[in-house]
């Protein structure tokens, strides 16, 4: 059932891995891995746990090990890489390396961060694990809002050509709508990987608008360069729910069997079913507005791949949500199936 629609998705992997690796990462934060003081000391913490809070504020990082810990003109460099900040788990007791990093960030003034509690044999600044967002926050290229912890943001830069933002929505279940502010300045498009579609987006006063569904991503490109033949991205303005009648059959031996004639989408499916639905559905003539610029069909509930036809044209298929599909060009006036 799915295979058909694997090619998609390495597609989708091919293109987005081909842009991010254009750009260097750029990360604001660095967090030193824990596992000399696991193994060193009673009380120690987890590295995941400075992770997760400052993934949840959008508080890019690189995690280092203490060997490559190095200051180049005051600051924590590492092949290239330049870091505002070091936050280092809690623990009881420092490393040699990691320790001698520490007394010379003090001597000029670079800021490392203990999260909850200081190890024995070296002085520093101590943060509540809960107030490392607060402290940090000003370090970031990238500002959210509203707050939402699911958001993912990626942040890389390619010299001569400008700044790409990777935004991802972990949450299986709550949508995004916000702006994204960056520090970047330029033209703006945001590019679709999993269709290969590129549009121009605003970029006023430093803030990208962003809609995000679960599950979804999104990839943003801020230069000065012109990208030739990129329409504005469309905002949609009206919606129609279809409320009707669905004709449904279940494909077996190859082949799709009309099954039921249905209002109700859920609950249709004999126990244990496994396999390929078709759904179809004649649209009235008049739902939708005769001179729509877009059409789009938004499906809220596939549970797992989705294509579609508007009036026997192939419009596409979707394999993760949104599953959205532009109907526009199959579009007719009347009736539509």
């Amino acid at each position: 059932i799915l295979f058909p629609a694997f090619g998609k998705l390495m597609a989708y992997m091919n293109r987005t891995a081909h842009i991010l690796s254009a750009y260097q990462h750029t990360a604001p934060v660095a967090v030193l891995y824990h596992a000399e003081a696991a193994w060193s000391g009673q009380s120690w913490m987890k590295m995941q746990k400075c992770a997760r809070i400052l993934r949840e504020h959008q508080i890019d990082f690189d995690i280092l090990p203490s060997e490559v810990l190095e200051l180049k003109d005051k600051i924590l460099t590492v092949n290239g890489r330049q870091y505002k900040a070091l936050v280092i788990p809690g623990c009881e007791y420092l490393g040699e390396k990691a320790a001698a990093f520490c007394k010379k960030a003090k001597a000029v003034d670079f800021p490392v961060y203990f999260s909850d509690f200081a190890p024995k044999n070296v002085q520093g600044t101590t943060v509540g694990l809960l107030d490392l967002a607060d402290i940090l926050a000003d370090m970031t290229d990238v500002t959210l809002t509203p707050f939402h912890t699911d958001i993912r943001i990626y942040h890389g830069i390619k010299k001569g050509e400008g700044h790409v933002y990777f935004l991802f929505n972990e949450s299986t279940w709550s949508s995004f709508e916000g702006r994204l502010k960056v520090k970047a300045d330029g033209k703006c498009y945001r590019y679709d990987p999993m269709e290969n579609r590129i549009f121009r987006r605003k970029l006023a006063g430093g803030s990208i608008p962003v809609r995000l569904n679960p599950m979804e991503s999104a990839l943003f490109i801020v230069t000065d360069a012109e990208i030739e033949a990129t329409e504005e991205l469309p905002e949609m303005t009206g919606t129609a729910l279809l409320n009707g009648k669905w004709t449904i059959s279940l494909k077996e031996n190859g082949e799709f069997v009309p099954y039921e004639v249905t209002e109700r989408l859920d609950g249709i499916m004999k126990d244990g079913w496994s396999g390929t639905i078709c759904y179809e559905y004649q649209i009235p003539g008049g739902t939708l507005s005769e001179d729509a610029d877009y059409i789009m069909l938004k499906l809220p509930q596939v549970r797992e791949t989705a294509e579609v036809w508007c009036n026997g044209k192939y419009v596409g298929n979707a394999i993760a949500a949104p599953f959205c599909f532009e109907l526009t060009h199959a579009w007719k006036k009347g009736k539509n199936l």
